[in-house]
């Protein structure tokens, strides 16, 4: 009888859970702004407000906030990494495009703040592209995939900000699969990028098929401020 109970009330917290899940998500996409690029987070309990709108500048959009406004909690990779996060809104017409979960690493700050930089053009529901940040440009970022046997190599920063990686492989299968990370041991979790989310745990990859197989040379990119992953042959 206890067993039976437990299980009903384990069941119940899971409906509630995934109702508050449900809620949260039609508030977002609900929001009764105007139309705009907004971000949000803690400090606005995560729904947009005017002061939230971020500036354009040419073809994008720019917000600053200070280090203060976000919280930063341990990783799930260990207490020593304290991470944060947030989400940018695009509404237009009616419309409104969430990302998922942006998040930031505490030790790549610098002056006490992040800016955050938007391509609307660019974004998909659900996911990062198309969105990113200064904390994302600080720093190393390093790649790993089948095509090198998931050995994490570091990325080269371009002075156009891009990291890169060119590397001569020889292709039993076409199909690649690859990811990047911050540092060599893959920690902290949360700054994994498959090329569409953050937080891409072990078995979410980005993936690329080559036109070709054999002896080819394979060029990564990466792009901090827009969270921009790709792979191509040379």
């Amino acid at each position: 009888m206890r067993r039976r109970v437990l299980v009903k009330v384990s069941a119940l917290f899971s409906v509630l859970f995934l109702s508050l899940a449900f809620f949260s998500c039609m508030k977002l996409l609900n929001i009764q702004i105007p139309d705009g690029v907004y971000v949000v987070g803690d400090w606005n309990g995560w729904v947009p407000t005017e002061k939230d709108r971020m500036k354009k500048e040419g073809d994008i959009y720019t917000f600053e906030i200070p280090e203060s406004s976000l919280t930063f909690l341990p990783s799930s990779a260990g207490r020593e990494f304290l991470v944060g996060k947030y989400k940018v809104i695009y509404k237009s017409g009616g419309r409104a495009v969430v990302t998922s979960d942006i998040y930031v690493w505490k030790d790549r700050f610098s002056d006490g703040k992040i800016k955050i930089y938007t391509d609307p053009s660019k974004m998909m529901s659900g996911q990062a592209t198309g969105v990113g940040d200064s904390e994302k440009e600080n720093g190393d970022w390093y790649i790993a995939g089948s095509f090198n046997g998931w050995r994490l190599e570091k990325m080269t920063k371009q002075d156009s900000g891009v990291f890169t990686l060119e590397k001569d492989v020889n292709l039993a299968n076409a199909t690649i699969e690859f990811k990047i990370a911050r540092s060599t041991d893959w920690k902290p979790y949360e700054l994994q990028f498959d090329g569409k989310n953050y937080n891409a745990g072990y078995g979410i990859n980005a993936r690329y098929v080559s036109p070709k197989t054999g002896q080819v040379r394979l060029l990564f990119t990466f792009n901090p401020r827009f969270s921009v992953l790709k792979c191509e042959v040379k």
